[in-house]
C-alpha cells in the first residue's frame, strides 16, 4: 500500500500474531544539530546564547521520538536536559521558530516540517556538566588529609 509521501508495510509480530502498520519515509534523511551548554534569553528578542553545536549526520526521520531526542544529551554527555526545543525553519525569526519538544504531537508536526528540509536544529538547556578530576596517589592522600581536618 502506498501514497505520494509514504510507503506502508505490514510487519508481523512474531509472538502476538498481529500485524502492525508502519509508515516509512524511506528517502528522508536529515542532519541533526545539537545546540547545548547555552541558554535561552528573552529580552529584547528571544535567542539562544553560548554553548556548543554538535552535528549528527544522516538521521532517518522515522527514528525521531521524544525519548530519543531528549536522551541524546544523556547518551553523549551524561547529563539530562532540563528543556528540549526544536527550530521550525519555516519561520524567519527565532522567537516564532522555536518550539517545545515534549510530546508525540510535537514529533508528528516536526516530521511534517522536515519533509521539506535537510537539517534539524535541537536546542537543549541543562545543568552544569562537570568534568571528572583525575588525581594521582599523592593528591588523593592530600585530599583525604584536608577532609579529615575539616571534620575536626
Amino acid at each position: 500500500m502506498e501514497d505520494d509521501n509514504h510507503k506502508f508495510v505490514c510487519i508481523p509480530r512474531v509472538y502476538e500474531f498481529e500485524f502492525v502498520l508502519y509508515s516509512l519515509h524511506l528517502w528522508k534523511i536529515v542532519d541533526v544539530y545539537l545546540h547545548h551548554e547555552g541558554n535561552f534569553v528573552g529580552e529584547p528578542k528571544v535567542g539562544y546564547e553560548g554553548g556548543d553545536v554538535d552535528i549528527i549526520r544522516n538521521i532517518d526521520v522515522d527514528t525521531i521520538t521524544v525519548v530519543r531526542v531528549c536522551d541524546l544529551l544523556l547518551d553523549v554527555y551524561k547529563t539530562v536536559p532540563t528543556s528540549c526545543h526544536y527550530r521550525d525553519n519555516t519561520f524567519k525569526t527565532f522567537d516564532l521558530a522555536i518550539n517545545n519538544f515534549e510530546s508525540d504531537l510535537d514529533v508528528r508536526y516536526l516530521i511534517s516540517v522536515l519533509q521539506y528540509q535537510t537539517e534539524l536544529h535541537l536546542y537543549y538547556e541543562h545543568g552544569q556538566v562537570h568534568d571528572l578530576l583525575e588525581l594521582n596517589e599523592k593528591e588523593i592522600r592530600e585530599l583525604k588529609k584536608v577532609e579529615a581536618e575539616r571534620r575536626k
